[in-house]
């Protein structure tokens, strides 16, 4: 993801971390956006530019978007 992201030019502007468990393991590889607290799960390398064009602008990907449990 880094690689793509400065294959883009947006080094500036996304900053990659990785992190510890975040308890979406079944929906796994998981990756979290912030500040917009978004969580796509089922992510596959080919995922990885559509992911970085969504957080540009600011529209999320629904198909991977994993929805909170209600209540």
């Amino acid at each position: 993801m880094e690689e793509t992201i400065e294959d883009l030019g947006l080094e500036n502007d996304i900053c990659v971390k990785k992190t510890d468990c975040m308890g979406h393991c079944g929906r796994g590889p998981a990756i979290k956006v912030k500040p917009d607290k978004l969580i796509y799960g089922w992510v596959s390398p080919a995922d990885i530019r559509e992911i970085i064009w969504s957080i540009v602008s600011g529209k999320p990907i629904e198909r991977l978007t994993v929805k909170k449990k209600a209540g």
